[in-house]
């Protein structure tokens, strides 16, 4: 009976030292999973970031796009003014 009492004061031994490396892991993973939501909320601001900035590029491409195409429609006009202007011709002035 002595031998089973040894036995299971070395089984209770080996179950302190598994639960005390146990708990070292758990604080190791949960430091881990800290350091990775930190990086997850880094990125998303940073993708946040690149899309307002994306965003604000865009309206500044489409207002200068809006003004060379209302650049470009008024010289339309102006041609076609003149060109109606010279077909017109000189016989007007006389």
């Amino acid at each position: 009976m002595g031998s089973a009492i040894m036995f299971g004061i070395r089984k209770q031994i080996q179950a302190m030292y598994g639960m005390a490396e146990l708990k070292k892991k758990k604080h190791e993973l949960k430091a881990k999973k800290m350091k990775l939501e930190n990086r997850e909320i880094e990125l998303r601001n940073k993708i946040a970031a690149i899309d307002k900035k994306n965003q604000e590029k865009r309206q500044i491409d489409e207002g200068r796009r809006s003004a060379e195409l209302k650049f470009l429609q008024d010289q339309e006009a102006h041609f076609i003014q003149m060109l109606g202007a010279l077909q017109e011709g000189p016989s007007t002035k006389s």
